[in-house]
């Protein structure tokens, strides 16, 4: 198994996971969110966390050029520690200001089909590819 598949197989059982969770237990998740952002510990660790897992995934998988899949999973990388990053140096102020500029509560069925329909390709692309 390259490690591609690998790094999409876990990317997409997570994102499938986090999918279903959007959508069958939208107001404990939306509880979650808004007590997260308002805890700066739980922002730098969540945020310690995340770019760590980035930083893995960016030193192991850097590949631009070899068709769409492998492209996500770098992307994905990137994103990861860029939030993580984000996570670790932003006040709770400005988290909380983001999210509302995001509308989390009122598009978290879109964002839920968004992270479902990624989770899907990437676990697909990653058992097929």
């Amino acid at each position: 198994m390259s490690l591609t598949s690998l790094l999409a197989q876990v990317m997409g059982v997570y994102l499938l996971s986090v999918g279903v969770s959007m959508v069958f237990q939208k107001k404990r998740l939306l509880e979650i969110l808004d007590e997260m952002a308002k805890s700066r510990a739980m922002l730098y660790i969540l945020g310690f966390m995340t770019m760590l897992l980035g930083l893995l995934v960016v030193l192991t998988h850097h590949i631009w050029t070899s068709g769409l899949l492998p492209l996500v999973v770098t992307l994905m990388g990137w994103g990861m520690l860029l939030k993580g990053l984000t996570l670790m140096f932003t006040s709770t102020e400005e988290t909380q200001l983001l999210m509302r500029v995001m509308k989390v509560q009122e598009l978290m069925w879109l964002y839920a089909v968004i992270v479902f329909a990624l989770g899907a390709y990437l676990m697909y692309g990653g058992i097929v590819g």
